[in-house]
């Protein structure tokens, strides 16, 4: 299915970005939709929240032949650093998420 293939794809992607130290992936992406300017985008929010979450799961993941452990640690930081975009754009996904199903409550 496509899901399941777009589920694939942002596994391999959010592994070539560890393996590269592409530490603004997250920003990378948000920008790329179009996301992070709140003008839309080409890619459909469910691969950018795919791609968003198979980046920290990666990050973990022992499979992946890495260097050294500052590879992975320097990555890590990428992430966190990244969370002051990418936190806003979930909660947006939720309020409209939200707001679509009639559900207002606080979350």
């Amino acid at each position: 299915s496509n899901r399941a293939l777009t589920t694939r794809l942002a596994m391999a992607l959010s592994a070539l970005a560890v393996q590269m130290s592409w530490e603004t992936a997250p920003t990378d992406i948000l920008r790329l939709a179009g996301l992070s300017a709140g003008e839309g985008g080409g890619i459909s929010r469910a691969t950018v929240l795919d791609l968003l979450s198979s980046l920290p799961e990666e990050t973990d993941s022992r499979r992946l032949v890495l260097p050294d452990e500052r590879t992975r640690d320097s990555y890590r930081g990428g992430l966190r650093a990244a969370a002051p975009q990418v936190l806003p754009y979930l909660d947006l996904c939720i309020s409209e998420r939200d707001t679509k199903s009639g559900n207002n409550d606080a979350v």
